[in-house]
């Protein structure tokens, strides 16, 4: 697709000639094997310009028979157009270029507002330069991110020669891949290149958002605690009694200490009172009534009974009884004092 302006008649200084504007509305724009939409002046006149409107994806991938892209140059004395590119994803790759560049004129702008991201790969191009005499244009990028695969010598430039190097503007949330420093063919680099070898060179502004990754972040100390402070020197040690204890209790009983391998933990459970064992009845000799007696010497089996008090006799001995033991009985244990077992927790 071509709007170009052939060579003509120069009447006095003033150029002939201006190109025709080429206007692309489209979901999704491929330009491949050296498929090219170029706006071009030759001499004096002037190149128009390109707008290019996708709601989707522009990709533009060169081939072997020449790159392929987007141009609004000028040749010889011409003036270079603009070019504007709007879409969610740009993608550049094997020589793909956007190229508003020019010989001994002033370089073109290029202008591109991609919502998602722009990629550049394999030697692509983003161009406003000027050769020789000229002067560098203009490069705007509003994207998401800006990427440039490593060691693929994508760049974006507007140097120039003699004349002033052109502005460089990137707003982007992120970029990846590139870094400002002059660009050369097949350096095997992605260069952001506004400089001017014997003329004033262009300005680089990169404006990353707002938000700072490291704010609110806490710097952790290089040097580590001293462990030898924070550990009890007699852990292991035959002295273990001197250091401080710590004790977890529960309905599982303690847990295993350091130096005891791990076991199955036995729940502890309240089952409730216990049931005096009824005994059958030939086991009673000549219907004997039982004997609540604790001290049984005649060798009669007598019903087990839920133990209600407790009592410690003088030599510090503790016995469990019922609480219709007679009082012979409980003289019989030597008892000191007698207390009930409810009193007893735990």
């Amino acid at each position: 697709m071509f709007s170009q302006v052939e060579p003509g008649q120069v009447t006095g200084s003033l150029p002939q000639g201006q190109g025709g504007r080429i206007t692309i509305e489209a979901e999704t724009l491929q330009l491949l094997e050296s498929g090219t939409v170029s706006a071009s002046a030759f001499e004096g006149g002037t190149a128009g310009d390109i707008a290019i409107v996708s709601s989707g994806q522009v990709e533009i991938v060169g081939g072997d028979n020449g790159s392929s892209g987007v141009f609004a140059i000028g040749l010889g004395n011409g003036q270079a157009g603009n070019i504007e590119l709007s879409a969610q994803q740009l993608r550049l790759a094997s020589r793909g270029q956007i190229s508003a560049a020019t010989q001994t004129a002033v370089g073109g702008n290029v202008n591109l507002k991609l919502a998602e991201s722009g990629v550049l790969r394999s030697a692509s191009l983003i161009s406003a330069r000027a050769r020789e005499g000229g002067s560098g244009g203009n490069v705007t990028i509003e994207t998401g991110f800006l990427i440039g695969d490593t060691v693929s010598d994508g760049d974006i430039v507007a140097s120039a020669i003699n004349g002033s190097g052109g502005n460089i503007q990137i707003s982007a949330s992120g970029i990846l891949g590139f870094a400002e420093g002059p660009s050369s063919l097949a350096n095997g680099t992605n260069d952001i290149d506004a400089s001017s070898q014997f003329g004033a060179d262009g300005i680089v502004t990169i404006e990353n958002p707002e938000t700072d990754p490291s704010k609110g972040l806490v710097p952790l100390p290089e040097n580590l605690s001293d462990l030898a402070n924070q550990v009890a020197q007699s852990c292991g040690s035959a002295n273990q009694l001197a250091a401080n204890q710590f004790m977890v209790t529960g309905r599982g009983g303690l847990l295993p200490t350091p130096d005891v391998s791990l076991r199955a933990r036995q729940l502890f459970a309240d089952v409730g009172p216990v049931e005096p064992l009824q005994q059958p009845a030939s086991s009673l000799v000549d219907n004997a009534s039982p004997s609540p007696n604790l001290v049984v010497d005649s060798g009669i089996e007598t019903p087990l009974l839920e133990a209600q008090e407790w009592t410690v006799n003088r030599e510090g001995e503790i016995a469990l009884i019922h609480s219709e033991t007679t009082s012979n009985s409980r003289a019989a244990l030597g008892h000191l004092y007698v207390s009930s077992c409810q009193r007893v927790s735990g």
